[in-house]
């Protein structure tokens, strides 16, 4: 239990100069000077968002670990590190170069020119249906990995989706190439539950596990190479059935906070109390550390769920009888020590590669602290009611994330604070404001969220538009405003550094992010989709990948 806080106010003045100190030196980088930000405007409010607006968000504004006013920890029983020797227990077969996992960013690569042939041509396993998963995950520069299957409920499945389906695969792809690393299949997929696929760290394995353990796929693979290096099966003694969720730990260990909690016969109701540990996934009886709640666990926090590792990781946990005695509390447990620490109940955190954020509700006060990787407080801000603060995208992928979804590109080192009637750009490192300036471009003041992106030479603000969308751009040095060209929406499909891709009604066209001009125009299938996987741009359609180019 930590009784203390763990850093004082003065380490944290003192990082937050030397931070402000260096991005003075070195303005916005040098490879950005230019850069322009892109603000595309949609009109769903997107989940993930680093502030919700009209919700009032307060914090206390001190370290991430202060001094707790309860005691959730009532056993911490740290054991040694080991490295175990993993055994394959399968063999895809013979792979050609697989990827090294870095953790950097993958940037895109533009292309100026495309054949409607395409630049190469794969078929993937999968069964094609409507209802199937179809999930691709940016590895490294030149590899993504594509998931199929199995079949996902819907309120309105297509007449073609089979939920009784019991097989998934797995396919890393060089998308540079056009060639298939390695394939492999399951079935014994458990019909109706999901199943997903986590890269651990650096270190070169991935989990994939099944969101009902005990059935279906949960293990750990090799990723160049597909093999199964160890079974993925958490248990707690005496226990059943289990609920349980884990968030990634930073770097090459491979290793995972992990949640556990045993449920009752049938899967009903909580038992006994709950466990938070670090642990290899490879040797679950062997963890780094354990600790054991005053309470039954509830999950990890979603949000700490991404391809950003963090040293400090939310969870909820519950105290009382269930009924009107329950009580919900959110803790943060420290991956390097398993100190849990209470935070008001109702925290909410937002990770990126360098930095984090925190928010906290209240109906007295509306405010968001900037912390680094390891927690400390860095700056903080008070956010006017119908103000939000969100991201400034790069078009970089991020290694493990879901880059066949929105908002899957790396976060630059901007935030923008935004409201209707204005925009206020803010260093996440340390809080200093570049510039203020009043939304533009006619701006529909009724759209519930922004996007903002960057892109070179210049960057443009989208907004909806009946056939089309109406642009601006905001320079990233003096926020002064020009009027951008009109990219039609569906145009940010696919975001390079100084080009935009998209599909509409049977063609796919490339503009140019400064000028909207159109760069070339092929035809496109029904249901074709364009990303940039691995880096490179592919367009997905059912089991068919296509390299554009």
């Amino acid at each position: 239990m930590n009784t203390t806080p763990r850093f004082d106010q003065g380490r944290s003045d003192a990082i937050r100069t030397m931070l402000i100190e260096n991005v003075e030196q070195s303005p916005s980088r040098d490879h950005r000077r230019h850069v322009r930000i892109a603000v595309l405007a949609i009109v769903a409010a997107l989940a993930g968002a680093l502030g919700i607006g009209g919700v009032a968000l307060a914090v206390t504004g001190g370290p991430i670990f202060p001094a707790p006013a309860g005691t959730p920890v009532v056993e911490a029983s740290p054991t040694p590190t080991s490295t175990p020797e993993a055994t394959p227990t399968s063999t895809p077969g013979t792979p050609v170069a697989g990827p090294v996992v870095t953790g950097d960013p993958i940037p895109p690569h533009d292309i100026d020119s495309a054949s409607s042939s395409g630049a190469w041509q794969l078929d993937l396993p999968g069964s094609g249906r409507q209802c199937e998963i179809r999930n691709a995950y940016d590895i490294a520069d030149g590899f993504a990995l594509f998931q199929a299957g199995p079949d996902q409920m819907s309120d309105a499945p297509g007449p073609d989706c089979d939920f009784t389906a019991t097989r998934m695969s797995l396919t890393l792809v060089d998308t540079a190439a056009g060639t298939i690393v390695w394939s492999r299949e399951w079935d014994a997929v458990n019909p109706g539950y999901p199943v997903d696929v986590t890269l651990l760290g650096t270190s070169g394995r991935a989990l994939v596990s099944t969101q009902n353990l005990g059935q279906g796929v949960n293990e750990v693979i090799d990723v160049a190479t597909g093999e199964t290096l160890a079974a993925f099966a958490p248990h707690l003694d005496g226990a059943g059935d289990l609920q349980y969720s884990f968030a990634t730990v930073p770097g090459d260990s491979g290793e995972i906070v992990l949640g556990l909690q045993a449920r009752g016969p049938d899967g009903a109701g909580l038992v006994g109390s709950g466990i938070v540990e670090r642990v290899d996934p490879r040797t679950l009886d062997r963890p780094v550390w354990s600790t054991t709640l005053a309470g039954t666990f509830g999950q990890i926090s979603r949000s700490a769920e991404t391809p950003y590792p963090a040293t400090f990781v939310p969870f909820d946990y519950f105290t009382g009888a269930e009924g009107p005695d329950l009580r919900s509390h959110i803790a943060i447990v420290d991956v390097n020590t398993g100190e849990v620490t209470d935070r008001p109940a109702t925290t909410y955190y937002r990770y990126a590669a360098d930095y984090a954020l925190r928010f906290t509700d209240s109906t007295a006060d509306r405010s968001v602290v900037g912390l680094d990787a390891d927690g400390n407080h860095l700056w903080e801000r008070e956010l006017p009611v119908g103000t939000r603060i969100d991201p400034v995208l790069t078009s970089d992928g991020v290694p493990g994330a879901l880059a066949n979804r929105l908002r899957s590109d790396a976060p630059s080192e901007w935030l923008m604070v935004h409201s209707p009637q204005s925009l206020t750009l803010v260093n996440a490192l340390t809080g200093v404001e570049a510039w203020t300036v009043a939304t533009g471009c006619g701006a529909d003041t009724e759209l519930p969220q922004f996007s903002f992106r960057l892109n070179e030479p210049a960057a443009t603000v989208v907004l909806p538009g009946s056939g089309g969308a109406a642009a601006c751009s905001y320079d990233l040095a003096t926020g002064s405003l020009s009027e951008g060209p009109a990219i039609p929406e569906n145009a940010w499909e696919a975001a390079g550094v100084a080009n935009v891709y998209g599909v509409a009604e049977g063609t796919g066209s490339a503009y140019d992010a400064a000028t909207g001009e159109v760069l070339w125009t092929i035809p496109a299938a029904s249901g074709e989709s364009w990303d940039f996987l691995g880096g490179h741009l592919v367009s997905w359609a059912g089991t068919r990948l296509t390299g554009i180019g």
